[in-house]
C-alpha cells in the first residue's frame, strides 16, 4: 500500500498522459501539501522499486506502469522490456 506522498505522486501520473520530472509534479502537488523536491524524489524512488513507475533517464522524466492504456509505443516497448528483464 503506498504511503500518502506516493500515491498523491501516482495519482499525478495516472491522470497524465505522458511523462513527468519530477519538478513538474512538485508544481502540480504544491496544493496537496508537498513542499520539497525531496518529498517527489522519494515517492517516485519508492515507485520505481515497487514496479509501478518507470524512470525514463533520457528525458529525467517518469512513466507510470499501465501497459493495457499506454497509447505511444515507446511505452508499450518499456513495459516489455521491464517485463523480460523481471524474467531473467
Amino acid at each position: 500500500m503506498p504511503g500518502r506522498n506516493q500515491q498523491l505522486v501516482l495519482d499525478a501520473l495516472t491522470r497524465s498522459e505522458r511523462p513527468m520530472g519530477a519538478y513538474e509534479l512538485l508544481g502540480l502537488l504544491r496544493q496537496e501539501g508537498l513542499r520539497s523536491p525531496l518529498q517527489i524524489y522519494r515517492a517516485l524512488d519508492r515507485l520505481v522499486e515497487q514496479g509501478l513507475v518507470h524512470r525514463i533517464e533520457s528525458l529525467s522524466a517518469f512513466a507510470l506502469l499501465r501497459p493495457q492504456r499506454m497509447r505511444h509505443p515507446w511505452a508499450r516497448r518499456l513495459c516489455n522490456l521491464r517485463e523480460l528483464r523481471a524474467r531473467k
